[in-house]
C-alpha cells in the first residue's frame, strides 16, 4: 500500500499582469530546499501535463484571473490539483472591497487519499 503525500505550495498572484508564481513550502531542517514548482507567467485553465512550460502566458487565451482564486476552491496546475486553503490578510482585505467577498482565511487540508499498488 502506498499513501498518497501531499506537499504545501504558496501561490503568488500578480494583479498587475494577471501572472502566478508557485513554490513549495519547506519545512526547516526537512532536507529538502526551496524550490519553485511553476515559473510566472499566466497559468491556462485548460493545460495537460506536458504542456510546455516555455509556452507559459504566450497567447494564452483561457487562463486563471484573481476571480478564480477563491479559498476553498482548486484549481488545475498542468494536470494536479491544487486546494486553495488560506490567503494573507491584505488579500482578504482586497477581495472584500474589490468584489464584496469574504475569503475564508483558513481552511484544513483534506486528509490524504490511500492508494492500492
Amino acid at each position: 500500500m502506498e499513501i498518497e503525500q501531499r506537499a504545501k505550495f504558496r501561490l503568488l498572484y500578480f494583479v498587475s499582469d494577471d501572472t502566478i508564481e508557485i513554490t513549495e513550502v519547506v519545512l526547516p531542517n526537512s532536507g529538502k530546499s526551496a524550490s519553485v514548482f511553476l515559473k510566472r507567467g499566466r497559468l491556462p485553465k485548460q493545460a495537460s501535463q506536458s504542456f510546455s512550460v516555455d509556452a507559459i502566458g504566450n497567447g494564452v487565451k483561457d487562463h486563471y484571473t484573481e476571480q478564480d482564486l477563491i479559498v476553498g476552491r482548486s484549481i488545475q496546475v498542468f494536470g494536479r490539483q491544487m486546494e486553495l486553503l488560506s490567503c494573507d490578510s491584505f488579500t482578504q482585505n482586497y477581495y472584500q472591497h474589490k468584489y464584496n467577498h469574504n475569503q475564508n482565511a483558513n481552511r484544513h487540508l483534506t486528509t490524504p487519499t490511500k492508494k492500492a499498488v
